[in-house]
């Protein structure tokens, strides 16, 4: 019995390193899945840098080299324009190794001024557009079809009627 017992054991154990062997492979692709991305977003508009995971730590650094910087600087310290799409880069990033059927963005555009508004949607509807086996749903109060400038048939934009506005003034005067 003894015998049976310690064999259960150390096929358990085995079994364990072996998950945890698997577990490291696929964290190190993820980041790299993740990094590549990353770095394929930022070239859209001529950056350039890259994802620091920090695994000891428990950290991610976001270092971004701009057109006009010399050497790639963390996000932090990046226009709020420059911040924006660096931020719409890592989530597009992050989103490709989760492979997730259906992606949802609400309003990830209304603290950005236009030229940043159309870069930034410019670059999550070329991403996602080639991604076949994901549906994507963006909210925004922007046009965004007007913003993007997308001719492609598997990308459809629905458009709701703008809300009727009641005046409250009589509910205050009761």
């Amino acid at each position: 019995r003894y015998e049976e017992i310690d064999k259960a054991i150390s096929m358990l154990n085995e079994s364990l390193k072996s998950r945890w062997t698997a577990l490291g492979y696929a964290k190190q692709d993820t980041c790299i899945t993740a990094d590549t991305d990353f770095k394929q977003s930022l070239r859209f508009r001529n950056f350039s840098g890259g994802l620091h995971f920090d695994f000891g730590k428990g950290t991610l650094s976001m270092l971004v080299k701009t057109t006009n910087d010399e050497q790639a600087r963390n996000v932090d310290t990046l226009s709020g324009g420059e911040k924006s799409f660096s931020q719409i880069s890592l989530l597009l990033a992050t989103w490709r190794p989760m492979r997730s059927r259906i992606i949802a963005l609400d309003e990830f555009d209304v603290f950005m001024d236009q030229v940043n508004r159309t870069i930034g949607t410019k670059l999550i509807m070329s991403k996602l557009s080639v991604e076949t086996r994901t549906q994507t749903i963006i909210i925004t109060p922007q046009d965004i079809g007007k913003i993007a400038n997308f001719n492609d048939p598997g990308i459809r934009i629905h458009k709701m009627r703008d809300p009727q506005r009641q005046s409250n003034s009589n509910f205050y005067s009761q």
